[in-house]
């Protein structure tokens, strides 16, 4: 690495371009790449002069463009995913700054006294920011052929490192399209007892409410082959009662019932005419008279109590006789 002049003095642009096997134009864009934000303040007192910030932008978009395209024309048997790997590997910060030692770029670095004395020419983020804005330097004064000519070969070394470093690791196992797992049907609320049997509380519910059949329905059907979607509903009638969502029929059905049932017991009352239940027939008042019945006799209320006793002298007369006087008779009809 080159040794930066005391002072805070870098090296000049001219020298860095003539290393770079191209001509010197008297332009302002490369001295614009290599300035820092801290020294544009410290140069331009009554007006900042511009620094690299603005050319990095462009500059990661020309090393991105040159880059993708070495990468597919070198190797055109490799998949999207292959190329993928090593660009992003290769378009790092580590390796752009990496890049950034080996031009020794930091010595023509253009720094404020404070960067200079904190040694940001070492930066590994400023370094290989720098890169990228010398990249858009040399695509705006010289185009696009001459800038993929001079910074492609910076990039065969690390290029070789990365492909070495991913043949020497081992094969990676083709990706599976991820699995989802069939979703259970929904249990019981109640741990250790079987789940209700909502299809027959339902039927009993919408029958003694409404008179009709409560009734589940497919929805909508999505999503691929191997993880499909169902949206079932409870319906009474057309009316849809409830949904719900799950990777089976029967999964979502059984869901849909149980979150209604849920919501009935909560008191929920669809905004349905109910069916009216028929009233039971009053007992129609006859009078004594029509069914041929005797009228009872009323008791006047001034009769006294011993008036309502039968005569006595219609009372059959009870003779007792006693075992005594039979014996004795006994006795005279022996003699």
């Amino acid at each position: 690495m080159g040794e930066v002049r005391p002072g805070n003095t870098p090296k000049s642009a001219e020298t860095l371009i003539r290393m770079l096997g191209l001509p010197f134009n008297e332009s302002l864009r490369i001295e614009e790449a290599l300035t820092h934000r801290s020294a544009s303040h410290e140069r331009g007192r009554k007006k900042p002069i511009p620094n690299y910030e603005r050319l990095e932008f462009l500059g990661d978009r020309v090393v991105g463009l040159i880059v993708s395209e070495y990468l597919l024309n070198m190797w055109p048997q490799a998949t999207e995913g292959e190329v993928g790997q090593v660009f992003s590997t290769i378009v790092s910060t580590q390796t752009l700054a990496s890049i950034a030692r080996r031009m020794d770029l930091g010595s023509y670095m253009i720094l404020g006294k404070g960067s200079h004395s904190s040694g940001e020419r070492e930066n590994h983020s400023l370094l290989a920011d720098t890169f990228e804005s010398l990249a858009a330097a040399i695509y705006c004064e010289y185009g696009l052929e001459t800038a993929r000519q001079v910074l492609i070969p910076w990039f065969a070394q690390p290029l070789q490192e990365i492909l070495r470093s991913l043949e020497a690791a081992p094969p990676r196992e083709p990706r599976r399209p991820p699995v989802t797992p069939e979703p259970e049907a929904p249990r019981s609320r109640e741990r250790g007892r079987n789940p209700p049997n909502y299809k027959l509380l339902l039927q009993k519910w919408a029958q003694q409410h409404f008179g009709e059949t409560a009734e589940v329905r497919l929805i909508e059907e999505s999503g691929p082959s191997h993880q499909k979607r169902f949206v079932m509903g409870v319906f009474l009638g057309e009316l849809l009662l409830e949904q719900a969502t799950a990777g089976t029929k029967r999964g979502a059905g059984f869901a849909a019932m149980e979150n209604l049932w849920q919501k009935i017991e909560d008191g929920f009352m669809p905004d349905l005419p109910q069916r009216s239940l028929p009233k039971e027939p009053t007992a129609r008042e006859t009078s004594p008279t029509e069914t041929g019945e005797a009228l009872p006799q009323e008791i006047p209320a001034s009769a006294e109590s011993h008036d309502l006793l039968p005569d006595s002298s219609s009372l059959p007369v009870l003779t007792f006789v006693s075992e005594k006087n039979n014996r004795e008779e006994e006795k005279a009809v022996e003699t």
